[in-house]
């Protein structure tokens, strides 16, 4: 947990809080092509999510434990919508930096 808090930018009581609302916390890319992906090596609660499906789920797109299109494309949008709110944090973070200069 100390790794994922790390890389991830968010401190211990966030990721409490996420611990008391979700099954499993865990470290998610996604791809050139919006694609939401797990590690391809165990972070986070991987190994109890390989034990919940009986499977392997490294380097999975999440959109393979989804119920069908609707909640693949919902959950598309929603990834979407998430990248391009990081890109607009990331672009007033540079303009505010350089607005210092």
């Amino acid at each position: 947990e100390g790794l994922l808090c790390r890389l991830s930018g968010t401190g211990t009581a966030f990721m409490s809080l996420l611990r008391c609302h979700f099954d499993f916390v865990l470290p998610v890319k996604v791809d050139a092509s919006g694609v939401c992906r797990l590690p391809t090596a165990h972070e986070g609660d991987t190994q109890d999510l390989e034990s919940f499906f009986g499977r392997s789920v490294l380097g999975c797109s999440l959109n393979e434990f989804l119920a069908g299109p609707y909640e693949q494309q919902r959950f598309a949008g929603y990834v979407q919508n998430a990248s391009r709110q990081q890109s607009l944090v990331k672009e007033l973070i540079r303009s505010d930096l350089e607005g210092q200069r």
